[in-house]
């Protein structure tokens, strides 16, 4: 008769946005960072879309700004991570912020690269809309972050700069 022991292990991926300053000089650069983790399970890979603020956005709070910003960086501090960072310059409105509603990265509005900015047929960093990042596999227990800087301008001091960052893994 033999006796059996089942060990479950729990699947979980995580993100997190962290704010580096809470608030920034009248057109300063505003940065974050971009948070991901295999908190454990199986090998996993993740796609993520982060929709930069515009306003009347309806998030919470509701962005409210004078000027804009321009894209500055896009910095993966752990680069062996990303597979592939990916820009676009559709209306931020109609962006779906859910990965699988999406059209495949390399295609449609996902088919300009962070390194292709400014280049023929992509946008330039101040049309960027959104981002979206794709990464290698993660075994369990690998984790890092990438940071984003946005530079504004024509601000008064009375902004409101909100947004949300989300992925599947």
């Amino acid at each position: 008769d033999d006796d059996w022991v089942t060990i479950a292990t729990a699947q979980a991926f995580a993100i997190d946005k962290q704010i580096l300053e809470t608030e920034i000089p009248i057109n300063g650069v505003l940065k974050y960072d971009l948070a991901y983790g295999n908190l454990g399970g199986t090998t996993k890979t993740f796609d993520s879309i982060d929709v930069f603020p515009y306003n009347d956005d309806g998030r919470s709070p509701n962005s409210d700004f004078d000027g804009g910003y321009n894209l500055t960086a896009v910095t993966p501090v752990t680069s062996s991570h990303i597979n592939q960072i990916y820009v676009t310059n559709t209306s931020p409105a109609s962006i779906d912020t859910e990965v699988n509603n999406n059209v495949a990265v390399g295609t449609g509005m996902w088919s300009c690269t962070y390194a292709q900015i400014g280049t023929s047929g992509c946008p330039t960093a101040s049309q960027v809309t959104a981002i979206r990042i794709t990464s290698n596999s993660l075994t369990p227990g690998q984790y890092g972050f990438i940071r984003v800087e946005l530079t504004t301008h024509d601000n008064d001091g009375e902004e409101t700069y909100t947004n949300n960052w989300h992925a599947r893994a």
